[in-house]
């Protein structure tokens, strides 16, 4: 059926200045802006490396000495936040809100293990502030700040992390 304001599959017709909308599987009819997922918390879809998968096969195939803590890590954020949608970018599992990055993890070159926390991939130039209630952050600009895990680290901070996690996402909404 087709749906008003679309343009047919391959078409760079007039309509091609319209976001590209995508039919989710969970919720038939329910459209969302590029591809993003409309489904309950915590979908899971993702392009990696040009194919299509989930973070969770994207681990499966990761090969990394701290696996196990970027497993544990994962529920951590997950569970701090259940609006968050987690998903792939920058080689590593990364978390929107209302569609938009907010958390990420870098876990190359080595065997590094560090969440980046940001608000998008652009620079803002809007005043923002933000006081880490736990002192874990290395604030690289304002707004853009590292947290950089030692071997064992992940469990040890586990009940910072949530907490830091938790105020990161309301001014960054």
């Amino acid at each position: 059926m087709p749906v008003e304001g679309l343009a047919p599959v391959g078409s760079r017709g007039a309509a091609a200045h319209l976001p590209r909308l995508v039919n989710t599987p969970d919720r038939p009819g329910v459209f969302t802006k590029r591809g993003r997922c409309a489904g309950p918390g915590r979908a899971r879809r993702s392009r990696v490396g040009g194919v299509s998968g989930t973070v969770d096969e994207y681990m499966s195939g990761l090969e990394h000495s701290r696996k196990d803590e970027i497993e544990e890590l994962r529920r951590v954020i997950l569970d701090a936040s259940p609006e968050l949608v987690e998903h792939i970018k920058w080689n590593a599992p990364s978390y929107q809100i209302d569609g938009d990055d907010r958390i990420t993890m870098r876990l190359k070159p080595g065997d590094r293990v560090e969440l980046v926390l940001h608000r998008g991939a652009g620079k803002r130039t809007d005043a923002f502030e933000f006081v880490d209630p736990v002192g874990l952050v290395e604030w690289k600009t304002n707004d853009r700040g590292v947290v950089a895990f030692a071997a064992g680290d992940v469990g040890r901070l586990a009940g910072d992390v949530t907490t830091l996690v938790v105020a990161w996402m309301a001014p960054t909404r």
